[in-house]
């Protein structure tokens, strides 16, 4: 992608989707990064214990502050029975206090924050001394911790940080992923992301476990930044097991599953697209729209994209048509501007924009002919392309003869809102 696109095209595709062209945001999950989060805390925290929590003592300025008497300790130093004084900051004044008496937790501690607002909320200096900081900004805690997560967690604690850097730590992120809750699977499907070299580092174990995550339907916001590191990373170890998992649940097999082996492999052949692909299951479909690659393919997608109900296959269709196809697709892309699926918009919208610099004039076209949808698609099209997109938009912000597309092509060139030439 372009230089020109990094430096503008992540605000006004921002700008416009709030503006009601694209309803489609990013995850927090997928923002974060590998040194963020509730399982970064755990790692780094020199206290992490399994506690119940006894009391609960609002403090100021939004501060709390909580007694934890001590059931387990995954550092030395606190027995059983033990207790720790903890204290965060609630961001928001209306949410609860995140830790509730008589709630068991897992909770990461460390020196309580150096702020000066900590010494007007604990005053004296010795009752602050004898406070921690509940560790990562106050989100250094899991609620009703299961035994599960808790071994995968206290063993790569005890394997240290230099054994999390290779095939351990793979393997501990992999099982967290399978059976930890949402906040700690999450992280870990983040962190499996920080290793270079995953392949080099999925032992068989790991890479079971990390199809355990990937097909699990409590968490389906896992499936992208896994499908994602496999089509990154296309680890061979991941190969025998997939395909072995494949086979042992047909003929029910999870189209996940399908996604994967596509990504894994580059594609999907006819011999499991064609099918696939005029299933009567929406995921079925979906998952062949996604990864086919076999000669029958662009026909296909293309029926998928004229007809399909379902706008999860539609956008599956024209993201892989022109992944496929390239300029050929063009009429496509631009033609799924209109849709009126936000979800199949917001597809086109990328794919046209990787059809650069190809697209500028078919887009110009949608901006100027369009429906009001399609016209506002297509300016967040070009806001996400390079050099001459982006004298198109400077040309719409002055001339284009819709204010609300003005509007949008002031936003996305990085104009003030109002302002005219």
């Amino acid at each position: 992608m372009r230089s020109s696109t990094r430096r503008y095209g992540a605000r006004a595709a921002r700008l416009l989707a709030g503006a009601g062209v694209l309803v489609a945001t990013a995850t927090a999950a997928a923002a974060r990064t590998a040194a963020d989060g509730v399982l970064a805390a755990i790692e780094t925290a020199p206290v992490v214990v399994i506690a119940e929590v006894r009391d609960v003592e609002p403090l100021a300025h939004a501060g709390y502050r909580a007694t934890l008497a001590v059931e387990r300790s995954l550092h030395p130093g606190l027995s059983p029975g033990a207790t720790v004084a903890v204290a965060w900051e609630e961001p928001t004044p209306s949410r609860p206090a995140r830790l509730a008496v008589g709630r068991r937790v897992l909770a990461a501690a460390g020196p309580l924050p150096t702020a000066s607002i900590w010494r007007v909320r604990v005053p004296g200096a010795e009752a602050r001394a004898s406070l921690l900081g509940l560790a990562g900004s106050g989100e250094g805690y899991v609620e009703r911790p299961s035994a599960a997560e808790l071994d995968v967690i206290e063993h790569a604690l005890r394997a240290g940080a230099e054994a999390r850097r290779g095939d351990a730590g793979v393997l501990y992120l992999s099982r967290l992923a399978a059976v930890g809750q949402a906040r700690l699977a999450r992280d870990a499907a983040v962190q499996l992301g920080d290793f270079s070299q995953l392949g080099d580092h999925l032992t068989a174990p790991a890479a079971s476990a990390f199809l355990d995550a990937l097909v699990r339907d409590d968490l389906p916001e896992l499936r992208e930044p896994l499908l994602g590191l496999i089509e990154a990373h296309r680890p061979e170890a991941l190969g025998p097991p997939l395909r072995a998992r494949i086979a042992a649940t047909e003929p029910s097999v999870p189209p996940v599953l399908f996604v994967a082996l596509g990504a894994l492999e580059g594609g999907l052949d006819d011999s499991l697209a064609v099918p696939l692909l005029q299933s009567g299951a929406v995921e079925e479909r979906a998952a062949a729209a996604r990864q086919a690659s076999g000669p029958r393919a662009l026909e296909l997608l293309r029926e998928r994209l004229r007809g399909d109900t379902e706008p999860a296959v539609r956008a599956a269709a024209v993201t892989r048509l022109v992944e496929i196809d390239g300029a050929a697709a063009l009429p496509e892309a631009t033609g799924a501007l209109a849709d009126p699926a936000p979800e199949v918009r917001l597809a086109a919208v990328r794919g046209a924009a990787r059809i650069d610099p190809e697209a500028v004039e078919p887009l110009r076209d949608v901006a100027l002919r369009g429906s009001p949808d399609a016209a506002r698609a297509a300016i967040a099209a070009l806001s996400l392309m390079g050099a001459e997109a982006h004298v198109l938009l400077a040309e719409f912000a002055v001339a284009h003869p819709d204010t609300a597309i003005r509007t949008l092509a002031r936003i996305a060139i990085g104009e003030p809102v109002g302002h005219e030439h």
